[in-house]
């Protein structure tokens, strides 16, 4: 996956802004991301991975197994190498597309045999009937924890094929993913929490384990349209944006609509929920560079 940079705006003051672009291949890609700081002389070029985890058929006995253990030595080499970021997706059921049915697994593997490259889940399904809110929060808070507060948690509308196989009501996934980045950060404060929503009720309940990154680790979400990607920045997270096959000047339109989110968001809230960012992608520097980038306080499918 190549991913190429454009400068955005940026909620909460954070000087940080990027757009990238990804493209589909094989197994794992390699994406590339500008970002343009005023802390470092030159705007930064960071190279990640992103891992569908595929296989050409026909399937084979023990094909699995060797698909699993490759992507640990590709995540190895590319922790050594200095890459930035490992990226999983979730599928279910498209064994010709994905073996990726269980990416929080497969990461918290991964960070047993990586010590500085990110972690990103790219992204967990976020209609409540796949995945509810709160093992979303303990999961993710797991696996922040066991690679040393290595995550990014992207979030994603998932698709009317595995809507049809969890039996998801296509109508409500919009609102529901929304719901969900609203009340996974305060599930990861401390203290009890308790929720009332349109779509789901939690009792006073105190979700564990909290996160080590803090406030909390970044967050994202996918989009694949302009309303996608208007209602990333408004939630004042970065976006994993679908545009495949999409001309060059898809790039400008793209940020355009993310920026108008990012604005309605500064002027009726600061989030603080780490980098803001337009990342292009498929479903969807290094740590030093990155904590640079976040501040002192932080460390690193359609809409």
């Amino acid at each position: 996956m190549s991913r190429c940079g454009a400068d955005a705006a940026c909620v909460a003051g954070e000087s940080r802004k990027a757009f990238s672009l990804a493209s589909r291949s094989v197994r794992s890609t390699v994406t590339t991301t500008v970002l343009t700081n005023p802390i470092l002389p030159e705007p930064s070029m960071i190279l990640d991975i992103f891992a569908e985890l595929q296989h050409p058929g026909p399937r084979q006995h023990g094909v699995e197994r060797r698909i699993f253990l490759e992507a640990i030595e590709q995540a190895r080499l590319a922790d050594e190498m200095g890459f930035g970021c490992w990226w999983a997706v979730e599928h279910h059921g498209s064994p010709q597309f994905s073996y990726s049915s269980a990416p929080d697994l497969m990461l918290a593997v991964i960070s047993q045999h990586t010590e500085r490259i990110r972690l990103g889940h790219s992204g967990v399904l976020g209609p409540f009937d796949i995945n509810h809110p709160m093992r979303i929060a303990e999961r993710a808070a797991f696996l922040d924890n066991v690679s040393g507060g290595r995550l990014e948690l992207g979030i994603a509308r998932s698709v009317p094929f595995e809507w049809e196989t969890f039996g998801v009501d296509p109508d409500v996934t919009r609102e529901q993913v929304a719901e969900a980045l609203r009340i996974i950060p305060r599930m990861w404060k401390e203290g009890p929490f308790r929720y009332d929503g349109k779509h789901l009720q939690i009792p006073d309940r105190e979700v564990v384990p909290k996160p080590l990154q803090q406030p909390h680790p970044p967050l994202w979400v996918t989009g694949a349209t302009p309303e996608g990607l208007e209602n990333a920045g408004r939630h004042g997270v970065g976006v994993l944006a679908t545009i495949m096959f999409s001309p060059i000047e898809t790039i400008g339109e793209y940020v355009g609509y993310y920026r108008r989110g990012l604005e309605q968001a500064s002027r009726s809230v600061t989030s603080s929920t780490g980098r803001r960012r337009v990342r292009r992608s498929s479903t969807a520097g290094r740590p030093s560079m990155r904590r640079s980038r976040a501040g002192p306080a932080r460390r690193r499918s359609g809409s």
